[in-house]
C-alpha cells in the first residue's frame, strides 16, 4: 500500500498576519522539500503463538476526538477497544458504537463442498481466569499493517483476505474493505458474512444484557439499493451498511466477552454485545481480487464515501505534514528524516475540532463576552480516554502545531483555552457531560471548564509566545493572547483562586492545601493525594522566572515601562529561586517548599524531574554550575531509556512498577513511574548545559532515540502515556496509562526538531 511521495504543499494553516520575530530579524518562511522516504509501515507477523499479537494496540483517529482501536491479533482486551468510539449529532460524549465484526468467510469447492473460515476472534470468559478464545481467527492471520489505516491479512484455504479499517477525517464514521482472490486452487463460489458486535453506550462503561433486552430498535433500509441498517438505542442512531449483498435480521445477544487488560486493571472486565442480524455477501472468487465495502456511521447524514479515495486523502495529508517537518531538519541524516517523519505523522491523531462555541469572559480581560469560533481547535491529551486539557495543550502545541507549521489551529486553541480563563486561571479541563472513568472526562468536552490548575496559566504564556515566535503573527499575539497573558500575570501577582499567588516577600508562586492537587502530579483517590506539592513547587516559579522575561520581550518596542517592570520582577524572582530552591548538598533542587508544623517554609529534599524545567526553558534562574548539577543529578538518579522517573528510586515512597488497582496505579502515578514527555525537557536541558556543542546535541538526541523507537513497539505509531520505572525480570520497561499520549510525541517531536537544525 506504499506509495511514491509527492511533493509537499506548504504548510497547512500558515499564518495569515506575518510580522517580525522576537529576534527582529525578517520573517522567511521554509521551502518544504519532499519527503524523501515514503511513510512508516508497522508492521507484525505472527509467530508460533499467534495470540502474542494481542500485545501490539492500534489507533485511528478522526480529528473530532473519535477513534477506532484494538489489537494486532484482533482480540480486544479493553472497553476502549472498537471499531467506531465517537460522539453523535445529539451528545458530544463518546459512545463506542460498534465494537466489531464477527467475519466469517464460507467456501463451496468444486467438489460442492461448504469450508468454514473464521476471520475473528474472541476471548470469553472462563472458569480458569483467562478466558476461552473463540472463533479461531487468530489462526488464519498471516500479517498485521498499520499505516494511515489497519490491515489483516488472512489465508483461509485456497483464498487470501485483505481486511482494511480506515476512519476518514471530521467523520463519526468508520469504513472497512474486504479485498478477497484466490491464490489457488479452484473456488466455486464463496460467501461473506459480517454480524456487528453493537455497543451503542458509553465509552467508559460496560453493557449486559441484562436489562437492555428491548434497548434496541433495528430497521432495515429495503428501498435502499445496497444493504444497510440502522440501530437505535437511547435516542442516537447507528447507521451500518455494505456496498454488495444483503441484510438478514436477526436480532440476538453475544454474552461474556472478556477484557484482559481491564482485569488486570482491577475492573469490571466482562460484556454482552448486541448482534442486529447478518450482512452476507455472495463472491464470485477469482484470482483478480474482488472488495467488499462495510461502513458504520454514529451521524446517520454521512455517506459511505470511496474507500480509495478516503485511503489516497489520508496518505496525502500525512505526507504533507511530514513534510512540513522535515523540511527544516537540514542537519539531519535520512534515518533521522524518518524518525521525525514518524513523529510528525503521530502528532495528527491528537488535534481535533470542537463542534459548539463557547460564551467566555472578553479577551481583553474585562467584563465583556465573546465567543470562541465554531470548531476551535483543540489537543486531545490522549487515547484512549482522556479529554482536552488546559496544561496538556498547552505543553504539547508547541510540538503539535508549531513545528508541523499548524499556526492557524494553534492560536485557535489559544484562543479557546484564554476566551475560557477565570480569574487569570486557564481551564485545567473542558469535562464530558457525565462520562467519568479514573478521574478523567470524555470527548472533546463542551461541559462547564474546572480550573484546578497552578500550571496551566503558566504553560499558556510560554505557549503563546512561541506562538508569535514561530508564526510571526504579531497582530493575532497583540489582539487575542497578549491581554490574556498579562491577565494571568496580575491575578497571580495579585492572588487568585485555590490559594494561587506570589508570595510579595520572595516573588515566587505558591498554592494549593493539603487537599489539593494544582501541579502535573495530580494524582488522588479516595480523598488520597499521593504527591501532595502544596506551597511552592519548583516548576512553577521557574516557569513563572521564565513566563516574564518573554512577555518583557513581547513588550520591548510596544510598552517599555510595562517591559522593565516584567524585567525586574523576573530579576527577583531568579534571585529568590537561587536562595530557595537550589540543594547545594545534594546537588539539585528542591522539589517544592513547604510550611512546617512552624509555618516556616521549608525545602522538600525529593529528587524529582520537576527541576529540569529551571534548566531547560529558555531563561533559567539558576547559575550555570547549578544548572549543570541539575542534570547530572537528573541523569543519575532518574533517567531511564523510555523517559524520566518522577521520584529517585533512594526515596522510602518509591514505587518501580505501575500495575495494580486503580488506587495502586495512582498511588505509583508519580512516585517512580517514568514518563516519556520528560525526555524532551532533559534533552534539551542537556544540549543548553552543554552550549548546544556537537558532543552536547549528539548524548542529547541520543537521550530521545529509545523513545523514538517505541513508535514501532506497544501501540504502533504512537507513544505511550507512562513506563515502568524498573524492568521486570531482565524485560523492557512496560508501558501503561493510555497507549497514545499527546505530550509524549508533542515533546519528542519539538527538541528532537530543534536539535536536527542548524544553530
Amino acid at each position: 500500500m506504499k506509495r511514491p511521495p509527492r511533493p509537499a504543499k506548504p504548510a497547512r494553516n500558515a499564518s495569515p498576519t506575518p510580522a517580525a520575530p522576537l529576534s527582529g530579524k525578517p520573517a522567511r518562511k521554509p521551502e518544504l522539500e519532499p519527503l524523501q522516504a515514503p511513510l512508516a509501515l508497522h508492521a507484525r507477523v505472527p509467530g508460533s503463538d499467534p495470540l502474542t499479537l494481542t500485545a501490539t494496540e492500534w489507533v485511528l483517529t478522526n480529528s473530532l476526538g473519535g477513534f477506532a482501536m484494538g489489537t494486532a491479533g484482533g482480540i480486544p482486551t479493553r472497553r476502549y477497544h472498537a471499531l467506531l468510539a465517537s460522539d453523535t449529532p445529539e451528545s458530544s460524549r463518546r459512545r463506542v458504537m460498534l465494537s466489531a465484526l464477527v467475519e466469517r468467510l464460507v467456501i463451496r469447492t468444486v467438489g460442492g463442498e461448504d469450508e468454514i473460515h473464521d476471520l475473528s476472534t474472541f476471548r470469553f470468559a472462563g472458569d480458569n481466569g483467562a478466558g476461552v478464545v473463540h472463533p479461531a481467527g487468530h489462526t488464519r492471520l498471516v500479517r498485521f499493517e498499520k499505516d494511515v489505516c489497519a490491515r489483516w491479512i488472512f489465508r483461509a484455504g485456497p483464498v487470501e483476505v485483505v481486511k482494511e479499517a480506515l476512519i476518514p477525517r471530521r467523520t463519526r464514521s468508520v469504513l472497512v474493505r474486504y479485498t478477497v482472490r484466490t491464490l489457488r486452487g479452484a473456488v466455486a463460489e464463496a460467501r461473506l458474512e459480517l454480524r456487528p458486535l453493537v455497543a451503542m453506550r458509553d465509552y467508559h462503561s460496560l453493557l449486559r444484557a441484562s436489562g437492555n433486552e428491548a434497548r434496541f430498535a433495528v430497521q432495515a433500509d429495503e428501498k435502499n439499493t445496497t444493504s444497510k441498517v440502522r440501530v437505535a438505542a437511547d435516542g442516537v442512531t447507528l447507521s451500518l451498511s455494505t456496498d454488495k449483498g444483503e441484510f438478514r435480521p436477526s436480532a440476538e445477544w453475544w454474552n461474556n466477552f472478556f477484557y484482559a487488560v481491564e482485569r488486570d486493571r482491577g475492573q469490571d472486565c466482562v460484556e454482552d454485545l448486541f448482534v442486529p442480524g447478518v450482512f452476507s455477501v455472495d463472491l464470485a472468487v477469482r484470482k483478480a481480487p474482488l472488495s467488499i465495502v462495510f461502513h458504520a456511521t454514529a451521524d446517520p447524514r454521512e455517506g459511505a464515501g470511496s474507500f480509495s479515495q478516503e485511503l489516497e486523502h489520508k496518505q496525502t495529508d500525512a505526507q504533507e505534514l511530514a513534510a512540513a517537518v522535515v523540511a527544516r531538519a537540514t542537519a539531519a541524516s535520512d534515518a533521522e528524516r524518518e524518525q521525525l517523519a514518524a513523529l510528525a505523522v503521530a502528532s495528527d491523531d491528537f488535534v481535533v475540532r470542537t463542534h459548539k462555541p463557547v460564551t467566555v469572559a472578553g479577551e481583553t480581560g474585562g467584563e465583556g463576552e465573546s465567543r470562541v469560533p465554531d470548531k476551535a481547535s483543540s489537543i486531545i491529551a490522549g487515547y484512549p480516554w482522556f479529554t482536552d486539557w488546559g496544561r496538556d495543550t498547552m505543553i504539547s502545541l508547541p510540538g503539535l502545531l508549531l513545528e508541523t507549521g499548524r499556526y492557524a489551529e494553534a492560536l485557535s486553541a489559544l484562543r479557546r483555552f484564554a476566551g475560557a480563563r477565570r480569574n487569570g486561571i486557564i481551564p485545567n479541563r473542558f469535562t464530558d457531560v457525565g462520562a467519568e472513568h479514573e478521574g478523567h472526562a470524555g470527548a472533546t468536552g463542551m461541559g462547564e471548564p474546572e480550573y484546578n490548575t497552578i500550571d496551566a496559566s503558566l504553560w499558556f504564556i510560554i505557549a503563546a509566545c512561541r506562538y508569535l515566535e514561530a508564526s510571526r503573527d504579531s497582530g493575532g499575539f497583540q489582539q487575542h493572547l497578549l491581554p490574556a497573558c498579562l491577565d494571568v500575570v496580575d491575578h497571580y501577582r495579585r492572588g487568585t483562586d485555590f490559594g494561587i499567588g506570589m508570595d510579595p516577600t520572595d516573588f515566587l508562586i505558591a498554592g494549593g492545601s493539603p487537599t489539593t492537587q494544582l501541579t502535573w502530579m495530580d494524582a488522588r483517590r479516595d480523598g488520597i493525594c499521593f504527591t501532595p506539592r502544596h506551597g511552592k513547587p519548583v516548576e512553577i516559579s521557574a516557569l513563572w522566572h521564565t513566563g516574564l522575561r518573554l512577555l518583557a520581550g513581547t513588550l520591548s518596542t510596544t510598552d517599555q515601562l510595562r517591559a522593565a517592570d516584567l524585567r525586574s520582577l523576573a530579576d527577583a524572582v531568579a534571585s529568590s529561586f537561587r536562595t530557595s530552591f537550589y540543594n547545594s548538598e545534594l546537588g539539585c533542587c528542591f522539589d517544592v517548599i513547604s510550611r512546617d508544623d512552624n509555618g516556616r517554609w521549608r525545602g522538600v529534599p525529593e529528587i524529582r524531574p520537576n527541576q529540569l524545567f529551571a534548566v531547560s526553558l529558555p531563561h533559567s534562574p539558576l547559575l550555570p554550575i547549578q544548572q549543570a548539577a541539575v542534570v547530572r543529578t537528573v541523569r543519575e538518579k532518574l533517567l531511564t531509556p523510555v523517559g524520566v522517573r518522577t521520584l529517585s528510586p533512594d526515596s522510602p515512597g518509591y514505587r518501580p512498577y505501575f500495575q495494580g488497582s486503580l488506587l495502586e496505579l495512582d498511588a505509583a502515578y508519580h512516585n517512580g513511574t517514568v514518563w516519556p514527555w520528560l525526555l524532551g525537557s532533559y534533552a534539551e536541558a542537556v544540549a543548553r548545559t552543554g552550549n548546544f556543542t556537537t558532543e552536547a546535541i549528539t548524548e542529547a538526541k541520543g537521550a530521545l532515540l529509545p523513545i523514538i523507537r517505541k513508535l514501532d513497539a506497544e501501540c504502533v505509531g504512537q507513544i505511550a502515556e507512562v513506563f515502568d520505572a524498573e524492568p521486570r525480570h531482565d524485560q523492557p520497561q512496560h508501558s501503561g496509562g493510555c497507549p497514545a499520549q499527546a505530550w509524549s510525541v508533542a515533546e519528542t517531536l519539538r527538541v528532537y526538531a530543534m536539535l536536527l537544525r542548524p544553530l
